[in-house]
């Protein structure tokens, strides 16, 4: 029995992946815009690493081939990891904290409690006889 639909999507798909890549999942869903159809492939995928990346394909319309789009989608997968695989890792100095002053956004973070009478606070008075607007 021959292999169709998004059996053949994800085969495609599949076998154009990088080394140590693997699918996950493969999903074919369809936008309605005003009288018109698309679709877009979506498939999941694990690296060597155990991430799970989603890379979706272009949007089409609905009567083009999906089969050419998912080796399309595919090869532009592989495309972007010619540089090698990602490492999360975008510069010299990636992860690290800056020093803890700069850290700081407001200079008056550390100013301490603001005064406040007795029973209230910023979600009004604590129910005390004299401290509500009765009192005033």
């Amino acid at each position: 029995m021959p292999v169709s639909g998004i059996r053949q999507i994800r085969e495609i798909f599949s076998d154009n992946l990088p080394k140590g890549y693997s699918l996950m999942s493969a999903y074919m869903s369809y936008d309605h815009q005003i009288d018109v159809e698309r679709q877009i492939l979506t498939f999941q995928v694990i690296d060597p690493a155990g991430v799970t990346h989603v890379i979706k394909s272009d949007i089409v319309p609905a009567k083009d081939d999906v089969m050419a789009l998912a080796l399309k989608t595919a090869k532009k997968f592989a495309e972007v990891l010619k540089d090698g695989p990602f490492t999360g890792n975008d510069g010299q100095n990636s992860g690290e904290r800056p020093d803890r002053e700069a850290q700081q956004k407001d200079p008056y973070r550390n100013r301490g409690d603001i005064p406040r009478p007795d029973g209230i606070d910023e979600t009004g008075t604590d129910g005390i006889p004299g401290n509500g607007p009765e009192a005033a």
